[in-house]
């Protein structure tokens, strides 16, 4: 519902409601938790703030949404949805498609590991990942 597309195909994010300047100290009480669930990375549950590679992460469970149709973890409740980020690991995309390429698979399971530092390096690190799985080099 943040997701738009454009009549002529271009995707926009709608929802920045919690981007703030970086020289800000706090933009919430202590112990108290901003986001959507459904993309929040562990780290972020786990109080270690926001940051790229938490963008990698909610970038990865978008991808793998576009990919199959169906959000990794499938939970209408917010706090068992935050449960599940924290201690399950989703079926693979192609469990769920099975015509999506391994490649891609590999590359969207990367991004959404609960570790941040087992997911790619950088943003573009995924992204150029991700677009050799889809079109490989020749």
């Amino acid at each position: 519902e943040n997701i738009m597309v454009t009549d002529s195909g271009l995707v926009k994010i709608m929802d920045f409601g919690l981007a703030r300047a970086h020289d800000t100290h706090t933009i919430t009480a202590t112990a108290t938790m901003l986001g959507t669930p459904g993309y929040m990375p562990p780290e972020q549950i786990q109080s270690q703030g926001p940051g790229p590679l938490g963008d990698q992460y909610a970038l990865g469970i978008l991808a793998y949404e576009i990919m199959t149709r169906m959000h990794p973890f499938q939970e209408d409740d917010p706090l068992k949805m935050i449960f599940k980020h924290l201690s399950e690991v989703p079926p693979p995309p192609t469990e769920r498609r099975a015509d999506l390429p391994v490649e891609l698979n590999e590359v969207i399971m990367k991004m959404i590991e609960k570790t941040p530092e087992k997911r790619y390096p950088d943003v573009q690190a995924a992204n150029a990942a991700f677009q050799n799985a889809i079109w490989p080099p020749e």
